[in-house]
């Protein structure tokens, strides 16, 4: 989520950023539609996105954690 003043906001930003401060990972952030990232994220084009919900459809087109 961007807030009105540009800055980046949300868990899932947070977690990233939590992610990033033990492996040293750096984030690229994508801006575009639902279904535009689903399809970027499927074709291989970038390679995380937060927030997607687990259907036997996706699965055949991306990874999900064994985790919840």
């Amino acid at each position: 989520m961007t807030g009105t003043n540009g800055e980046r906001s949300g868990y899932g930003y947070e977690f990233e950023q939590a992610v990033s401060s033990y492996t040293g990972w750096n984030y690229s952030y994508v801006k575009a539609g639902w279904d535009d990232l689903l399809h970027m994220v499927a074709k291989g084009d970038i390679d995380l996105m937060g927030a997607v919900s687990y259907t036997p459809e996706r699965a055949q087109q991306m990874l999900f954690s064994d985790l919840p």
